[in-house]
């Protein structure tokens, strides 16, 4: 009766030691892969794909960009952010940097905000583990882009599930990093690149980030634009709209 008695008690701790050891269990905390600081400087390679000649022309433009943490401020809901500087200068990095904007992160207990041009995105949110989403785009308008672009393409970002699709190492472009988090966004491509002799509307809306703990942002891709076909008996010529960028790190203190 008492071996029985003990074996009871013993698989009641077991088993309370188990579900506390569970309980434990605490993923890291997004502010290890979005650190932010005054005087933190992160530079990137950019390639920057624009449609010139009403849309004909497809062109992609070379720079870098430098970002770097440059006060402590208050958001537009008295939260405590910070004001990112961004500078320009040319891909081979031989001409002086250029401002060019600023725009501001709010960092929260669990989740990170950053606005830029009046759009406000959740970049990156606890927990981080593999598969979890969150609306990244909750706060766009519907069709945040058309009224710069006249284009359908984009106009569900705010629907956007935002997940944890992948940890490791990863090389992009020639720099290697450990300890990385990739974000998908979104990854909808229709009939582009276009089929020569078809007449089919195309649409691009590919977009994903890439976090190395400790530095912050290492890559991004995001390509939202369309391609709507010409039309032979109105002389309406094949055009694109929107625009691409992809950029990954060259640089950081």
């Amino acid at each position: 009766m008492r071996l029985k008695f003990f074996y009871a008690i013993f698989s009641v701790l077991v088993f309370s030691a188990c579900e506390n050891s569970k309980e434990e269990f605490v993923t890291e905390s997004y502010k290890e892969y979005f650190p932010v600081a005054i005087g933190k400087t992160l530079t990137y390679r950019v390639d920057s794909t624009v449609f010139t000649q009403s849309g004909s022309k497809v062109e992609v433009h070379n720079y870098q960009v430098k970002h770097t943490v440059q006060s402590e401020i208050a958001d537009n809901e008295g939260r405590k952010a910070y004001l990112i500087n961004r500078l320009i200068r040319n891909e081979a990095g031989t001409t002086p940097w250029l401002e060019n904007g600023n725009y501001t992160v709010t960092p929260l207990d669990d989740q990170v905000e950053v606005v830029e041009n009046n759009l406000r995105v959740i970049r990156l949110r606890n927990p981080m583990k593999k598969n979890f989403s969150w609306r990244g785009n909750a706060y766009l308008p519907g069709s945040p882009y058309r009224s710069a672009y006249d284009m359908d393409a984009g106009s569900d970002m705010n629907q956007w599930q935002f997940t944890y699709s992948d940890f490791g190492d990863t090389t992009a472009y020639g720099q290697s990093y450990q300890n990385v988090w990739t974000v998908e966004h979104a990854n909808n491509v229709l009939n582009l690149p276009p089929v020569p002799g078809t007449n089919a509307y195309g649409l691009m809306e590919v977009s994903r980030e890439k976090y190395a703990k400790g530095i912050g942002l290492v890559y991004r891709k995001h390509d939202v634009y369309e391609y709507q076909p010409g039309h032979a008996d109105n002389s309406y010529q094949p055009a694109y709209s929107g625009f691409g960028i992809t950029m990954w790190m060259i640089e950081h203190n």
